[in-house]
């Protein structure tokens, strides 16, 4: 016991946690624990983990923002080779810290281990050569449940170390380098993200994934998106038909610009697959698909109009 030093919410957002394990090290090397259930629960953290990943990347490389949509993960990271930045942004429904970044530098000379709670937007920066970072996850990885955001969103503002370009109002790589010359590497998909000032939009106050399940060190935002989710079932039960909803907290727009035609309307057939809406949050657009064929019998929602998680927009007969 009494193996780690837990400094907990982190820059001020309550549940991010800095863990440091302690490190017994003599002329032939070192041991340390990497990670102690028993520990984190005298530390007050009480997470089951299921699941643990590793990857390697070259300096320069920058992956995220990302987050879960419907099944968000605790993550507990660290760097076992190398050296990374490390950030996460608060996207926590009634959070006071909404849209609120911390970053810590992790490395296998510091050997900090960095908790991220459910219901954050998680990235990193390679600054070394090479870097092998390991994450222990409390949920299992669910193919296409995964979001984005703007690595380099002006509003959430992340200062990204070492990091030299000039913003130009999209998510791309182009002009950014390192200090040392070396060119900034996105995954392309990251890259297409446009960034878009839109006029007369609902500031979003909620998460991308409405209903999360915060760790249990951290405080219960309330209720209140639980109940609206609970609304939103009940219309789905009593609904004939399929309906399309939200899969996320935002603002929902019909067309893909003010001065476009919308994507759909009342009568229109559409396939699977087919583009039916837009829902913007944090200055990310994110295209919502029909998942089945049919007609077009209602559209629920105003264009312009926020919407919650699961709240439905489209009924297809």
């Amino acid at each position: 016991m009494g193996q780690i030093t837990v400094e907990k919410n982190v820059g001020g957002i309550e549940g991010l946690c800095v863990i440091t394990p302690a490190v017994h090290g003599d002329a032939r090397g070192y041991f340390m624990e990497t990670y102690n259930e028993n520990d984190m629960k005298e530390a007050g953290i009480d997470i089951r983990f299921v699941q643990d990943n590793q990857s390697m990347s070259t300096k320069g490389v920058l992956r995220g923002l990302h987050f879960q949509k419907q099944y968000p993960q605790t993550k507990l990271v660290r760097a076992i080779k190398g050296s990374v930045f490390d950030v996460a942004v608060d996207l926590r429904a009634g959070s006071e810290t909404y849209g609120k970044w911390y970053g810590i530098e992790l490395t296998e000379e510091n050997k900090k281990q960095f908790l991220i709670p459910r219901g954050f937007a998680h990235g990193f920066l390679v600054l070394s050569e090479t870097a092998e970072f390991c994450y222990k996850c409390d949920d299992f990885y669910h193919p296409n449940d995964e979001g984005g955001m703007a690595w380099n969103d002006p509003e959430i503002g992340v200062k990204w170390p070492q990091v030299k370009g000039e913003y130009q109002g999209t998510a791309s790589a182009e002009g950014y380098e390192l200090e040392d010359g070396t060119k900034l590497n996105l995954k392309k998909e990251q890259q297409k993200v446009e960034i878009i000032q839109s006029p007369g939009v609902v500031p979003v106050t909620g998460t991308v994934t409405a209903g999360l399940q915060t760790a249990e060190i951290l405080q219960n935002p309330g209720n209140e998106a639980d109940h609206t989710q609970e609304e939103h079932q009940e219309v789905i039960k009593e609904t004939e038909g399929e309906l399309i909803v939200s899969p996320l907290v935002g603002t929902f727009y019909a067309a893909p610009a003010e001065d476009a035609p919308s994507f759909v309307k009342v009568g229109d057939k559409v396939e699977a697959g087919q583009v039916v809406g837009i829902i913007e949050a944090m200055k990310l657009m994110n295209e919502i698909e029909s998942e089945c064929a049919g007609t077009v019998a209602e559209v629920l929602v105003e264009n312009g109009e926020p919407v919650e998680y699961g709240q439905p927009i489209f009924r297809i007969v």
